[in-house]
């Protein structure tokens, strides 16, 4: 199976994502002392109405390659072994970087059940081959024959 991973820059409706199955990573709102995860912690539409009352204007920080690593066991865990990430442009945002890294931190390792040398992985509009990579025991609760 094939999985799509994206981050919260993507803006797919929650209906689409929903339907294709597609995992988001969210990026990260900084609000003061708050650290807050896009569309988990906080909606578009929390934000949009706290944003005329800010008295500083907040930041974001793009997923580290630990969020993206956690996705990739997600969708892992639910039988995916080809993974498609898409991010901004890594000229606009760290996130291409993050993705690559986890992609490296996920590649099968001698001891890992069902680990193959000749697989192949790459990130960004490319397929991530997962090999023998295997998911974490929760799953993210979404996969398709659920």
């Amino acid at each position: 199976m094939i999985a799509v991973v994206t981050d919260t820059c993507a803006c797919i409706p929650p209906s689409v994502v929903e339907n294709l199955q597609i995992e988001i990573v969210p990026y990260y709102l900084h609000r003061g002392a708050e650290t807050l995860r896009d569309g988990v912690d906080i909606t578009g539409e929390e934000f949009y109405r706290w944003l005329p009352t800010a008295r500083q204007l907040p930041t974001t920080a793009n997923p580290g390659p630990g969020d993206y690593l956690a996705a990739f066991d997600r969708v892992a865990g639910c039988g995916s072994q080809i993974v498609v990430v898409l991010t901004m442009t890594p000229k606009g945002s760290g996130a291409y970087q993050s993705a690559c890294v986890a992609r490296e931190m996920a590649a099968p390792r001698p001891d890992a059940a069902g680990a193959g040398g000749g697989d192949r992985y790459a990130a960004g509009g490319d397929g991530a081959r997962m090999g023998g990579h295997r998911g974490g025991a929760g799953g993210s609760g979404r996969c398709r024959d659920q």
